[in-house]
């Protein structure tokens, strides 16, 4: 689960138990700077992270493709503290990718040292599970002032608002396409009634009511959508595990800067599958009901005169 940040208003004050009960908790500095491989060579503006407790410097995948270095390479680091500059001399010791373009093409993870010591203070806390996520965010009221609590959501409210819009606008575009399927289903209906009402009529000429012809009927579309539905959110399933495989969903620089991340990940939520197919099914049912009435309307000498 994504990391929390807690900045401590005084350095010195000590981590609240619950957070170092639910979750592994690191001291962390962030400090610009700037890196380079080698005197005279280009290099980068960066986001130090000092991290206490780091056993090797770290690079983002996109800053390390910048960069053309990989791991157990050396670097140059400069920031700047003190009114002077320093110059500190990192090997590489892993390549991450978060999947956030900005991380991994401006952050550095490395090993907190003296060197390092300017900077806000914070308490980087990973929650080891959802619920201990939501337990820890949870408290945030309760900790300030002493204390400030901030998620992903809060660091990044650019990148969070704008999928917000597209979320919403994807809303908009899907429930019109299944209105438009709804409508779909309501004509087929419709056109089933239209080509068996001879059938119908010798039925009800034989005896059979209108009710159990109305029933039967009604059960038909049901099984007909059951299956659509079914056979809708398993093609969706398999679609989606396909894109992730293929990593067809990968942003190009330009637009990885705007997003703020270079890919998307398609992740199958139970609970909305439930919602789909529930919605699914209560739009045949409505299709297939508004069938119904015609079938308390049907005369048999007049079915079965239909050709």
């Amino acid at each position: 689960y994504p990391p929390l940040l807690l900045e401590p208003l005084d350095p010195s004050e000590p981590l609240p138990p619950p957070f170092a009960a639910r979750a592994a908790v690191s001291g962390v500095r962030f400090i610009p700077g700037f890196l380079f491989t080698r005197a005279g060579e280009p290099g980068e503006f960066v986001q130090i992270k000092a991290v206490e407790g780091l056993a090797a410097p770290e690079l983002g995948a996109e800053l390390a493709r910048q960069l053309k270095v990989k791991e157990g390479d050396a670097l140059q680091l400069m920031v700047s503290g003190e009114g002077r500059h320093r110059l500190l001399g990192l090997t590489v010791g892993r390549v991450f990718a978060s999947g956030l373009y900005e991380v991994d093409r401006r952050w550095v993870r490395v090993p907190a040292r003296p060197e390092l010591a300017g900077g806000t203070f914070f308490w980087e806390v990973t929650p080891r599970t959802r619920t201990d996520y939501e337990a820890l965010v949870a408290l945030r009221d309760g900790l300030a002032p002493r204390f400030t609590l901030l998620t992903l959501e809060d660091l990044n409210g650019d990148l969070f608002a704008s999928l917000a819009m597209q979320e919403w606008s994807m809303v908009v575009v899907l429930s019109l396409i299944t209105m438009v399927a709804g409508f779909q289903v309501l004509s087929r209906l419709l056109l089933d009634f239209r080509e068996r009402e001879r059938t119908l009529g010798i039925l009800l000429a034989l005896g059979m009511t209108p009710g159990r012809l109305a029933a039967a009927f009604f059960g038909y579309g049901l099984w007909i959508g059951a299956g659509g539905v079914a056979a809708g959110l398993a093609g969706g399933a398999v679609a989606s595990w396909l894109l992730n495989l293929s990593g067809l969903l990968r942003f190009g620089e330009g637009l990885a800067k705007v997003y703020l991340v270079d890919r998307i990940t398609l992740v199958l939520e139970p609970g909305h599958l439930a919602l789909l197919g529930a919605g699914g099914l209560a739009l045949v049912a409505l299709a297939s009901a508004l069938v119904l009435p015609r079938f308390f309307r049907l005369e048999p000498l007049e079915a079965l005169r239909f050709e």
